[in-house]
């Protein structure tokens, strides 16, 4: 066979393939693998003029600025959650009161200095049962009304009551709304309410005088033994770390809470109102220096605002209501050689 014959073969008639454009021949531009499918040719490369330093340099402030700005939002919205949730009524809610309810407690313990504790029950204004302990001292001087603190219950004070009867005092303990035995729940008003029934029972039915009652209060309850002192006076008061306002003394713990405005905080529990009038009961104050919850700023400041007879016992203690037991001994001892 020759070889034209061959060619003609292959590419079919002559000039059938070869001179017409588009038989016979690969069109440019279209896809071998996919007939009819046209293969879009590509945009020619075209090199990017190169960028001076400062187009860099701002570019890169831009982006920073960028990733700032969206920092500053985030910032800002967990910010304002965490502003909302600290507010002063939640967190004043959550650590004022911390009571212990029965049988928590040191129950079994109810003989302090020789004297045992008698289980005494009585009512408020609004009918709530309160419980307390009474030790009895046959033929006391002066019987010590007892406001404690914001934490535990009445076993919880034993410690600081031992003092009192080693100088002859009979001692009248009892427990706020919610805690111990006691019904209820406690709150800035109901607390003051506890103790001004706390006091009629004493005169009115163990028939003490009132010039034989002294009211102690400890940490949370000297702000309340002076809310009571308002209508029902005794001989004296004691106030053990006292402090002028519950809320000042939260601003202290949580500095945060002295950005919020006074009506976000819940009713105040203050001394200020009794030691501003009072010019009669003389006040006797103990307090420690590195006190790590009521600053003793706070009890200085009570001290100084006193316009009565007065003394004050501060010691280097590092604790709350924790004091050299000779000291504060040495300390009320004298007290009671001043009263009546």
């Amino acid at each position: 066979m020759s070889d034209g014959s061959f060619l003609r073969r292959i590419v079919g008639k002559p000039g059938a393939g070869l001179g017409k454009p588009g038989v016979g021949l690969v069109k440019p531009g279209v896809d071998l693998g996919q007939p009819g499918v046209e293969r879009r040719s590509k945009k020619p490369f075209v090199q990017a003029e190169p960028q001076s330093f400062l187009q860099r340099l701002n570019l890169a402030c831009l982006s920073i600025l960028r990733f700032a700005w969206r920092c500053t939002k985030l910032f800002a919205f967990f910010s304002v959650c965490f502003w909302i949730g600290f507010q002063p009524c939640v967190m004043m809610s959550m650590f004022e009161f911390i009571p212990l309810k029965y049988p928590d407690g040191k129950y079994e313990r109810r003989t302090v200095s020789g004297i045992t504790a008698q289980d005494v029950y009585f009512l408020t204004s609004d009918g709530k049962k309160l419980q307390a302990w009474y030790f009895d001292v046959p033929n006391a001087r002066k019987t010590i009304l007892v406001h404690h603190g914001h934490g535990g219950n009445v076993t919880y004070y034993l410690d600081i009551i031992s003092i009192f009867l080693q100088l002859d005092c009979s001692v009248f303990l009892y427990d706020y709304e919610g805690y111990g035995r006691s019904e209820g729940r406690p709150s800035n008003e109901r607390v003051i309410a506890d103790g001004q029934a706390a006091y009629d029972f004493c005169a009115r039915h163990l028939q003490i005088p009132a010039n034989r009652i002294i009211h102690c209060g400890v940490s949370l309850g000297t702000a309340v033994a002076c809310n009571v002192c308002l209508t029902r006076p005794g001989c004296a008061l004691i106030l053990l770390a006292p402090y002028t306002s519950i809320n000042n003394v939260g601003k202290d713990l949580w500095p945060l809470l002295s950005t919020y405005p006074a009506f976000m905080f819940p009713p105040d529990l203050s001394s200020a109102e009794f030691i501003r009038v009072n010019r009669t009961m003389p006040i006797y104050i103990a307090a420690n220096i590195k006190d790590p919850v009521i600053k003793i700023h706070q009890s200085d400041a009570v001290y100084a605002a006193a316009r009565c007879r007065k003394a004050y016992f501060r010691c280097a203690e590092r604790w709350h209501c924790d004091y050299p037991i000779e000291e504060e001994k040495n300390f009320f001892k004298a007290m009671l050689a001043e009263l009546p």
